[in-house]
């Protein structure tokens, strides 16, 4: 923010990173061992909302409340910051933001921006789950509810499952995919930008979404990478999806 780095704690929701000929060399973000050419492979995640200028880390105890427009606008954004995150082997590692971002410009939309940066020095190829507390809605209701501004440009997105099982709570379930190769020291474009509750919401099905009954809503993000892009049949899907 005004050009000065600021250190961010890394919320290690989930990394996992297979690295092709090795054998699988970060789960949870502990880092592994190197190819014999000197070659590893490792990401960061980084969750982030808008503050000022800048952009922090997204905090625990927001809440999912209906957006106060009928009429939903966007405006482009320039989403630019310079911070340091650390792994957890308290390596730091430096990320650069600098994208142009369509956001929702609407009364309580939530900012969750995710970006993964490749903290090794071995191309990788990234995908990212998310996963969308859904409550006790059926498909169809959280469909009509909760509106996604998702960065489909430069990411792949799958289809949803619904009801997934995390710890005694139900999710949306979905994969993003990026779509280039993402080198050494690079950070990808954002793949969630924004989540909101439309507006013609009853308060019944607002609150039916907590479905831990915690006043807070939850969304999950599960990053992976590999160095080769043919080898996403080897890793396994998280939160014991099949």
């Amino acid at each position: 923010m005004n050009g000065d780095e600021v250190l961010k704690t890394l919320k290690w929701i989930g990394i996992t990173v297979l690295l092709a000929m090795l054998t699988v060399v970060a789960i949870n973000g502990s880092l592994g061992d190197q190819s014999s050419d000197g070659k590893h492979l490792c990401i960061v995640q980084s969750e982030l909302d808008r503050s000022g200028s800048g952009l922090t880390e997204v905090a625990d105890d927001r809440k999912l409340l209906p957006v106060t427009d009928v009429e939903l606008k966007k405006q482009a954004v320039q989403l630019t910051d310079q911070f340091i995150v650390t792994d957890k082997k308290n390596h730091t590692v430096n990320v650069n933001l600098s994208v142009n971002a369509d956001l929702y410009t609407v009364e309580n939309v939530l900012d969750h921006i995710v970006v993964i940066t490749n903290a090794g020095n071995h191309i990788g190829y990234v995908r990212t789950w998310f996963a969308f507390e859904m409550g006790n809605l059926t498909e169809d209701e959280f469909k009509a509810s909760v509106l996604l501004n998702q960065n489909s440009a430069q990411w792949t997105w799958g289809e949803f499952t619904y009801g997934v099982q995390i710890g005694g709570v139900r999710y949306a379930v979905v994969c993003a995919k990026y779509n280039t190769a993402l080198d050494g020291g690079a950070t990808t474009s954002p793949n969630l930008l924004q989540i909101l509750l439309k507006s013609d919401v009853a308060n019944d099905t607002a609150n039916r979404l907590d479905g831990n009954h915690d006043g807070k809503y939850e969304v999950r993000a599960y990053s992976q990478v590999v160095s080769d892009d043919g080898a996403w049949s080897q890793v396994s899907k998280p939160w014991n999806m099949e």
